[in-house]
Protein backbone atom coordinates (compact mmCIF):
# COMPACT_ATOMS: atom_id res chain seq x y z
CA UNK A 1 0.00 0.00 0.00
CA UNK A 2 1.03 3.61 -0.46
CA UNK A 3 2.45 5.44 2.55
CA UNK A 4 -0.42 5.22 5.04
CA UNK A 5 0.72 8.28 7.00
CA UNK A 6 -0.26 10.39 4.00
CA UNK A 7 -3.85 9.23 4.32
CA UNK A 8 -6.51 11.21 6.21
CA UNK A 9 -5.86 11.07 9.95
CA UNK A 10 -8.81 8.89 11.00
CA UNK A 11 -8.23 6.47 8.14
CA UNK A 12 -4.50 6.20 8.87
CA UNK A 13 -5.24 5.58 12.55
CA UNK A 14 -7.56 2.68 11.72
CA UNK A 15 -5.06 1.13 9.30
CA UNK A 16 -2.27 1.31 11.88
CA UNK A 17 -4.62 -0.18 14.47
CA UNK A 18 -5.52 -3.01 12.10
CA UNK A 19 -1.82 -3.71 11.51
CA UNK A 20 -1.31 -4.00 15.26
CA UNK A 21 -4.20 -6.45 15.52
CA UNK A 22 -2.71 -8.43 12.63
CA UNK A 23 0.59 -8.79 14.48
CA UNK A 24 -1.37 -10.11 17.47
CA UNK A 25 -3.39 -12.42 15.16
CA UNK A 26 -6.59 -10.97 16.60
CA UNK A 27 -8.49 -11.67 13.40
CA UNK A 28 -12.01 -10.58 14.46
CA UNK A 29 -10.63 -7.21 15.58
CA UNK A 30 -8.58 -6.83 12.38
CA UNK A 31 -11.58 -7.61 10.20
CA UNK A 32 -13.80 -5.14 12.04
CA UNK A 33 -11.14 -2.42 11.86
CA UNK A 34 -10.49 -2.84 8.15
CA UNK A 35 -14.22 -2.68 7.52
CA UNK A 36 -14.44 0.54 9.51
CA UNK A 37 -11.58 1.98 7.49
CA UNK A 38 -13.16 1.04 4.17
CA UNK A 39 -16.45 2.61 5.27
CA UNK A 40 -14.66 5.97 5.36
CA UNK A 41 -13.80 5.72 1.67
CA UNK A 42 -15.98 6.47 -1.33
CA UNK A 43 -14.67 4.11 -4.00
CA UNK A 44 -16.84 5.84 -6.62
CA UNK A 45 -15.10 9.16 -5.99
CA UNK A 46 -11.93 8.63 -7.98
CA UNK A 47 -8.82 6.54 -8.56
CA UNK A 48 -7.13 7.40 -5.26
CA UNK A 49 -10.15 6.42 -3.19
CA UNK A 50 -10.70 3.25 -5.23
CA UNK A 51 -7.04 2.28 -4.85
CA UNK A 52 -7.16 2.64 -1.08
CA UNK A 53 -10.53 0.89 -0.87
CA UNK A 54 -9.28 -2.05 -2.94
CA UNK A 55 -5.93 -2.36 -1.17
CA UNK A 56 -7.68 -2.43 2.19
CA UNK A 57 -10.10 -4.94 0.71
CA UNK A 58 -7.19 -7.19 -0.19
CA UNK A 59 -5.90 -7.06 3.38
CA UNK A 60 -9.43 -7.74 4.61
CA UNK A 61 -9.64 -10.81 2.39
CA UNK A 62 -6.35 -12.14 3.76
CA UNK A 63 -7.58 -11.73 7.32
CA UNK A 64 -10.93 -13.37 6.60
CA UNK A 65 -8.99 -16.35 5.25
CA UNK A 66 -6.82 -16.46 8.37
CA UNK A 67 -9.98 -16.45 10.49
CA UNK A 68 -11.32 -19.47 8.58
CA UNK A 69 -14.12 -17.48 6.96
CA UNK A 70 -13.36 -18.85 3.53
CA UNK A 71 -16.57 -17.99 1.70
CA UNK A 72 -16.41 -14.40 2.92
CA UNK A 73 -12.74 -14.27 1.97
CA UNK A 74 -13.49 -15.54 -1.52
CA UNK A 75 -16.26 -13.00 -2.05
CA UNK A 76 -13.99 -10.23 -0.83
CA UNK A 77 -11.24 -11.23 -3.24
CA UNK A 78 -13.77 -11.33 -6.07
CA UNK A 79 -14.66 -7.74 -5.21
CA UNK A 80 -10.96 -6.87 -5.16
CA UNK A 81 -10.52 -8.35 -8.64
CA UNK A 82 -13.17 -5.93 -9.89
CA UNK A 83 -11.41 -3.02 -8.21
CA UNK A 84 -7.99 -3.90 -9.59
CA UNK A 85 -9.50 -4.39 -13.04
CA UNK A 86 -10.99 -0.88 -12.96
CA UNK A 87 -7.62 0.47 -11.84
CA UNK A 88 -5.80 -1.37 -14.63
CA UNK A 89 -3.52 -3.18 -12.17
CA UNK A 90 -2.84 -6.74 -13.37
CA UNK A 91 -0.48 -7.39 -10.44
CA UNK A 92 -3.22 -6.68 -7.90
CA UNK A 93 -5.73 -8.72 -9.86
CA UNK A 94 -3.24 -11.60 -10.03
CA UNK A 95 -2.67 -11.46 -6.27
CA UNK A 96 -6.41 -11.63 -5.63
CA UNK A 97 -6.70 -14.61 -7.98
CA UNK A 98 -3.80 -16.36 -6.25
CA UNK A 99 -5.55 -15.90 -2.92
CA UNK A 100 -8.77 -17.28 -4.38
CA UNK A 101 -6.81 -20.31 -5.53
CA UNK A 102 -5.52 -20.85 -1.99
CA UNK A 103 -9.01 -20.46 -0.54
CA UNK A 104 -10.61 -22.92 -2.95
CA UNK A 105 -7.79 -25.39 -2.36
CA UNK A 106 -8.45 -25.24 1.38
CA UNK A 107 -12.14 -25.80 0.61
CA UNK A 108 -11.18 -28.82 -1.55
CA UNK A 109 -12.74 -27.22 -4.62
CA UNK A 110 -9.77 -28.23 -6.69
CA UNK A 111 -11.03 -27.39 -10.17
CA UNK A 112 -11.51 -23.74 -9.21
CA UNK A 113 -8.21 -23.66 -7.34
CA UNK A 114 -6.38 -24.84 -10.47
CA UNK A 115 -8.25 -22.30 -12.58
CA UNK A 116 -7.37 -19.35 -10.36
CA UNK A 117 -3.73 -20.38 -9.98
CA UNK A 118 -3.49 -20.46 -13.77
CA UNK A 119 -5.15 -17.06 -14.12
CA UNK A 120 -2.85 -15.62 -11.47
CA UNK A 121 0.22 -16.83 -13.37
CA UNK A 122 -1.01 -15.30 -16.62
CA UNK A 123 -1.67 -11.92 -15.00
CA UNK A 124 1.62 -11.88 -13.10
CA UNK A 125 3.34 -12.58 -16.42
CA UNK A 126 1.47 -9.66 -17.97
CA UNK A 127 2.49 -7.41 -15.08
CA UNK A 128 6.10 -8.50 -15.51
CA UNK A 129 6.06 -7.68 -19.22
CA UNK A 130 4.52 -4.26 -18.58
CA UNK A 131 6.79 -3.34 -15.66
CA UNK A 132 9.09 -0.38 -16.17
CA UNK A 133 10.89 -0.64 -12.85
CA UNK A 134 13.10 -3.58 -11.91
CA UNK A 135 11.59 -3.91 -8.43
CA UNK A 136 8.09 -4.12 -9.90
CA UNK A 137 9.25 -6.69 -12.45
CA UNK A 138 10.90 -8.76 -9.70
CA UNK A 139 7.70 -8.77 -7.64
CA UNK A 140 5.66 -9.86 -10.65
CA UNK A 141 8.10 -12.66 -11.44
CA UNK A 142 7.97 -13.73 -7.81
CA UNK A 143 4.21 -13.91 -8.23
CA UNK A 144 4.69 -16.06 -11.34
CA UNK A 145 6.87 -18.44 -9.33
CA UNK A 146 4.38 -18.58 -6.46
CA UNK A 147 1.52 -19.29 -8.85
CA UNK A 148 3.42 -22.07 -10.64
CA UNK A 149 4.49 -23.57 -7.32
CA UNK A 150 0.91 -23.56 -6.04
CA UNK A 151 -0.35 -25.00 -9.31
CA UNK A 152 2.31 -27.70 -9.47
CA UNK A 153 1.92 -28.74 -5.84
CA UNK A 154 -1.84 -29.11 -6.21
CA UNK A 155 -1.43 -31.05 -9.45
CA UNK A 156 1.07 -33.30 -7.67
CA UNK A 157 -1.40 -33.81 -4.82
CA UNK A 158 -4.12 -34.71 -7.34
CA UNK A 159 -1.71 -36.98 -9.26
CA UNK A 160 -2.12 -34.98 -12.45
CA UNK A 161 0.87 -36.43 -14.25
CA UNK A 162 2.78 -35.10 -16.10
CA UNK A 163 1.30 -31.60 -15.79
CA UNK A 164 2.78 -30.95 -12.38
CA UNK A 165 6.28 -31.69 -13.69
CA UNK A 166 6.38 -28.79 -16.13
CA UNK A 167 4.85 -26.37 -13.62
CA UNK A 168 7.26 -27.22 -10.81
CA UNK A 169 10.22 -27.15 -13.21
CA UNK A 170 9.18 -23.66 -14.30
CA UNK A 171 8.76 -22.58 -10.68
CA UNK A 172 12.25 -23.91 -9.95
CA UNK A 173 13.73 -21.96 -12.86
CA UNK A 174 11.95 -18.78 -11.81
CA UNK A 175 13.19 -19.06 -8.23
CA UNK A 176 16.75 -19.54 -9.51
CA UNK A 177 16.40 -16.46 -11.72
CA UNK A 178 15.03 -14.50 -8.77
CA UNK A 179 18.00 -15.44 -6.61
CA UNK A 180 15.96 -17.65 -4.29
CA UNK A 181 17.96 -20.91 -4.20
CA UNK A 182 16.20 -22.19 -1.08
CA UNK A 183 12.84 -22.16 -2.83
CA UNK A 184 14.39 -23.72 -5.93
CA UNK A 185 15.74 -26.58 -3.81
CA UNK A 186 12.26 -27.26 -2.43
CA UNK A 187 10.92 -27.51 -5.98
CA UNK A 188 13.73 -29.91 -6.90
CA UNK A 189 13.04 -32.05 -3.83
CA UNK A 190 9.35 -32.28 -4.73
CA UNK A 191 10.22 -33.27 -8.28
CA UNK A 192 12.66 -35.91 -7.08
CA UNK A 193 10.11 -37.33 -4.65
CA UNK A 194 7.83 -37.94 -7.61
CA UNK A 195 10.38 -40.07 -9.42
CA UNK A 196 9.23 -43.62 -9.96
CA UNK A 197 11.50 -46.61 -9.34
CA UNK A 198 14.19 -47.38 -11.90
CA UNK A 199 12.69 -47.82 -15.31
CA UNK A 200 9.75 -45.48 -14.60
CA UNK A 201 8.71 -42.77 -17.05
CA UNK A 202 10.28 -39.95 -15.02
CA UNK A 203 13.80 -41.41 -14.75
Amino acid sequence: MEEVDRWPLRLAHLVHLAARYERDENWPAVIDTYRQARALLDHHKGEEELTRYTELGFRLGLCLKQDGRWLEASKQQEENVTGYKKLGKPYGKASAYLEMGHIYQMMNVHDLALLYYGEAYYLYQKASEEAREEAVRWSAQRGMADAKESLGNLEFQLKLFPRFLSDLVEAEKLYITLGMPGKAVIMRQTLESAQEPAGGPYD
